[in-house]
């Protein structure tokens, strides 16, 4: 065994769906000689989660640790918290409603060891949608994918000495991440890989912050709402002003749209 990956997966009240995001990062393929030591850091939850973590058994040569705290409310903090007890020489992240990918581990592993002076690798990510029932929840994975303009927690693998140079996340309840990743960016080289590896989960009536009313995030995606429409607006008007510069600007987002991985590629992707 010659590469530990430590795996932060932050949770509150998840008992429902935590142990299939657990079975997802357990699931990974085309890693030999690679162990898993997974970290669930419980953000002070009263549902149960606790004892649904407890009874997973890791498949050797993997590992699970629980570390319960008091709740918080920060999920930046959390994931610091679970630093203490990360041992591996790359650390990854998988929120514990959302699930990696079979081939998530072995596409970033990949590239490190393609590039050897990269700090960071990151990926692309789809969408999954549950609904709640009397039993749990039922998810409906959506074949679709971003165009890695986004942060994504799940999509990114870094080495873990940029923790050491950089500190922790910022105590924020909302933006945390992004603020991350930039600061890891200036540590050195970042690769992004066009493939999706990991699903992001939107439960309805869950905690996920896409489904809670706060007056400040909704003024910041509102004002984010609106930056774009005025981005749409002024280069429409300069479109119809100068249409050749419109027609190329067709034709670049089409070729980035069909630089995509198809279907195929992403079969592919899933290493065995």
């Amino acid at each position: 065994m010659n590469t530990t990956v430590s795996v932060i997966m932050p949770t509150y009240q998840r008992a429902a769906v935590i142990a299939r995001s657990i079975e997802s990062v357990f699931a990974q393929r085309g890693i030999p000689g690679v162990r898993i030591e997974l970290v669930v850091v419980d953000d002070g939850s009263t549902d149960g989660t606790a004892t649904v973590v407890e009874e997973v058994i890791p498949p050797e040569p993997h590992s699970l640790k629980y570390i319960g705290l008091s709740h918080r409310g920060k999920p930046g903090l959390v994931r610091n918290d679970a630093f203490a007890h990360c041992t591996g020489q790359f650390i990854g992240y998988c929120d514990s409603d959302d699930i990696w990918l079979p081939h998530h581990l072995a596409t970033c592993l990949s590239q490190f060891k393609t590039h050897p002076n990269l700090v960071m690798v990151e990926t692309w990510w789809s969408f999954q949608t549950g609904e709640p029932t009397g039993t749990g929840v039922q998810f409906n994975f959506t074949p679709r994918w971003t165009d890695g303009r986004t942060t994504n927690t799940n999509c990114r693998l870094h080495l873990r000495s940029v923790v050491d140079q950089i500190g922790g996340f910022n105590s924020s309840e909302w933006g945390e991440d992004s603020d991350y990743w930039n600061r890891i960016a200036f540590q050195g080289p970042v690769r992004r890989i066009k493939i999706p590896t990991t699903a992001n989960s939107y439960i309805r009536g869950g905690n996920h912050i896409t489904f809670r009313y706060e007056p400040n995030i909704a003024l910041e995606y509102g004002s984010q709402i609106w930056r774009h429409l005025h981005w749409f607006g002024v280069r429409l008007k300069l479109g119809i002003r100068h249409p050749t510069w419109l027609a190329r600007a067709i034709v670049r987002k089409l070729r980035n749209a069909l630089s995509r991985p198809s279907a195929q590629q992403h079969r592919e992707a899933n290493l065995p």
